[in-house]
């Protein structure tokens, strides 16, 4: 009994990509072939456009000319960043990043792409808090109010607890008059 054997020759390309963070995306002509690290990738062409991309990395492209034996790629990608200017009138406000100091208007900074939360203080103007999106280079303007200074009468229960900014106040008497800040 004679048994026939067809044996055919593997025509592709072998590619293995790695990257700097992994976990990006690799597109070959624009067609997704995995996240990296990808071994074993079988290309039927040697020659090609590799795009290796990774949220808040942005993204590498690369030209493709493979051999017939192992052909390896490393991509190291750079960390996104845009660029946050804050302007106030007046200017000379403190600006906060997230409870952190970041500077004085007007104030620029490179920052990674994320949503962030800004106070703009200055003494004797109500302070302003924004939530801010960056995705992009952005550039924002803010007008300053002029804090009021305002009187307050708190009338209180003999032995009640009063707090003023988080602070308790020691020995309340029945009336309590205050000058603040409006807004504050």
């Amino acid at each position: 009994l004679a048994k026939e054997y067809l044996l055919v020759q593997k025509t592709g390309y072998a590619l293995e990509v790695t990257s700097e963070p992994s976990g990006a995306r690799v597109y070959i002509d624009g067609t997704f072939r995995g996240t990296t690290p990808v071994r074993n990738l079988e290309l039927e062409n040697n020659t090609g456009t590799m795009r290796v991309r990774k949220d808040g990395y942005g993204y590498k492209d690369v030209r493709l000319s493979l051999s017939s034996g192992p052909n390896r790629q490393h991509v190291k990608l750079e960390q996104q960043t845009f660029r946050l200017t804050l302007k106030s009138d007046p200017e000379g406000a403190q600006v906060y990043l997230g409870g952190r100091e970041l500077g004085t208007t007007p104030v620029t900074r490179s920052l990674s792409p994320g949503s962030y939360q800004i106070r703009i203080t200055k003494e004797g103007y109500q302070t302003q808090n924004v939530s801010i999106q960056l995705d992009k280079d952005l550039e924002q303007s803010y007008t300053l109010a002029t804090a009021v200074q305002v009187s307050v009468q708190i009338k209180v229960r003999p032995k009640a607890i009063v707090f003023l900014d988080g602070q308790q106040l020691r020995e309340v008497p029945p009336t309590l008059n205050l000058d603040v800040l409006a807004g504050q």
